[in-house]
């Protein structure tokens, strides 16, 4: 999957990210025609964990949403 498919998703992001601050990171998602949610909910396409991700990821899980780490995600954005 690359950047590309951000199109038309929902990102859910928790925990602390290394490589941005949540504002640049939703920037980077809203750039590749996605969208950004503060909470997980069954319309979520994908939640992004970082360091000491907390409740969201095992919402997530739960709701058996795709689970990215931010090196995932780093992935994605570099093949744009």
């Amino acid at each position: 999957m690359s950047a590309a498919a951000l199109r038309g998703k929902t990102v859910v992001f928790t925990g602390r990210l290394a490589a941005f601050t949540r504002g640049k990171a939703c920037a980077r998602v809203l750039a590749r025609g996605g969208r950004v949610a503060w909470h997980v909910s069954h319309k979520t396409s994908v939640v992004v964990a970082g360091d000491e991700p907390g409740e969201k990821l095992t919402k997530a899980r739960a709701y058996g949403i795709e689970v990215w780490s931010e090196a995932t995600f780093l992935r994605h954005l570099q093949h744009a």
